[in-house]
Parts: structure tokens; sequence; C-alpha cells
């Protein structure tokens, strides 16, 4: 194929992959800024930017393997067509094996170290963010959440905790005096607060799993390229089909078993993916 052909095809899919790319990103944006300021009652940009660079390499998988789908349903008969005049399809499919690779690249940067640091940004932040106010009348800070009222002489913010000392809290029905109580802001733990050098040096299985789940799912993004040039239909649900598969395995099985099971998986729907495209005549 033509330089030519190649520049048009490639920008004809990142006119797809941007525009999808920045729906879902406002769409994420929009989800992000109503959580923070329904959950904590106030409005807070920097923690709605966080929010989005942590989901970065979702978005940016998801977006590639939709995009791909709608660019190839509209473009792949012209490619065969082009096949009288050479290897087209070919030519055509490792220009997109190039562009997987950027992805998953990207992705995996993302992965383990942007996402790690606006986690634990997010987990400081969203304290800070907190709509504390001082009584003037009753000489107490006051705290509203969700349906409770937290009234306290003192209130100190530490990593992701909000300490209060000498007060009471409120649920609408019970009151309860408390000489300290402590409110963690981010419920649960988050696998993605270490770099991937920690996570491995550490050794633990959650710690081995996640990196394993990062790196599972971004591969999706090369292991689901053929089927996307041969199958439409599981090409569009290859990439969602390998996150909870992933997710299966981070959940049940041991470092181990979880990288020998994702990478024979990987390794034999990559090939059999390719053998399809051999077999029809497109490689």
């Amino acid at each position: 194929m033509s330089a030519v052909l190649k520049r048009n095809f490639l920008l004809s899919f990142l006119n797809d992959f941007l525009l999808l790319f920045s729906f879902f990103y406002v769409m994420t944006f929009a989800l992000s800024f109503l959580r923070y300021s329904a959950g904590y009652g106030v409005v807070d940009i920097d923690l709605a930017i966080a929010f989005c660079l942590f989901v970065f390499p979702f978005v940016i998988i998801f977006s590639f393997s939709t995009s791909l789908f709608f660019f190839l349903k509209q473009n792949l008969g012209r490619v065969v067509f082009l096949e009288v005049f050479g290897k087209a399809g070919k030519s055509i499919f490792e220009l997109f094996f190039a562009v997987s690779l950027l992805i998953f690249s990207a992705s995996l940067l993302f992965f383990f170290y942007v996402s790690p640091r606006s986690f634990l940004f997010m987990k400081i932040e969203s304290v800070k963010s907190l709509p504390i106010k001082f009584s003037k009348e009753i000489k107490k800070y006051v705290l509203t959440m969700g349906d409770k009222l937290f009234v306290a002489e003192r209130i100190m913010s530490q990593s992701g905790k909000l300490k209060m000392y000498d007060g009471f809290v409120f649920d609408g029905e019970n009151l309860m005096n408390f000489k300290e109580a402590e409110i963690s802001i981010e419920k649960g733990k988050s696998k993605l607060i270490k770099d991937l050098a920690e996570l491995i040096e550490e050794g633990g299985r959650e710690e081995l799993n996640e990196v394993m789940f990062d790196i599972s799912f971004s591969l999706s993004s090369v292991t689901c390229l053929p089927f996307s040039f041969q199958i439409f239909k599981f090409g569009i649900i290859c990439t969602p089909i390998f996150f909870f598969i992933s997710k299966f395995f981070r959940d049940t099985l041991n470092p181990l078993s979880f990288a020998i099971l994702s990478l024979l998986i990987h390794t034999l729907s990559f090939f059999i993916g390719l053998k399809i495209l051999k077999k029809n005549g497109f490689l």
C-alpha cells in the first residue's frame, strides 16, 4: 500500500479515535464531577481531573477498541478492494499493530506512573475538600456527610483521614458524643498506590496480582487486534471480555498461576486470530 493511502487510513482512524476518546473523557469528567460534588457537597475541579487521570488507561484502551471497530466497519471493504493492487490487508494490519503497541505502552505508563499518584492526590485532597465550617455561635466546627451531622471542637486532616475531637454526631435519630473520632474518606484500599518496582519488591499476592492485571488488560489492545479485522462482533466485545477475565484471575489466583494463564490465553488468542486472517487470505 502506498504511503499516501496509509496516511489517509491513519488520519481517518485518528478522527474516529479522538472523537470517541473525547466523548468518553467528557462523560468520565462529568461523572467524576458529580461524584465528588454529590459525595462531599463541594465542587472540586482538581479532584475530578485527578480521577480522570486515574482511569486514563481504561479510557484509552476502550476508546481504541471501539474506534477500531467503527473504522474497520466503514473502511475494510476498501482495503479488500485494494488487494487487487497488492497486499493492502497486510499493510493496514501492520500499521494498526504498531498503533496497538503504542496504546499498550501508553496504558502501562499511566497504570504504573500516573494512576498511582492521581489516587494518592485524590485520597489526600478529598479530605481538604470537605465542607467544614466554623460556627461562631457555638464556637465549634460543623461538618455534614450524607445524613450525618458532625460537630467538634477541633478537626484535623491527615493523609486521607479526618480526626475530630470533643464533639458529637447526629444521624437524624440518635445523638452520640465522642472524645475522639476518625473518618476514612476513601472506602477500602487501592492496589495502585505504589510504583511497579515497589509492588514487585514487596511481593505480596495482592500487589503482584495487580501488576499482572494491569499488564494483562493493557495487552488486550494487541491481542484483540486480529479479531477486529475479521470478526466485527467479537472484536467489539473482545476487550471487555479480557477485562473481566483478568479481573477474575486477579481476585482468585495466585500471581504465578495468573501470569501463566494470562500469557497462555493472550498468546493463543493472538495466534488464533492471525490464523483466521491468513485462512481468509487477508495476510
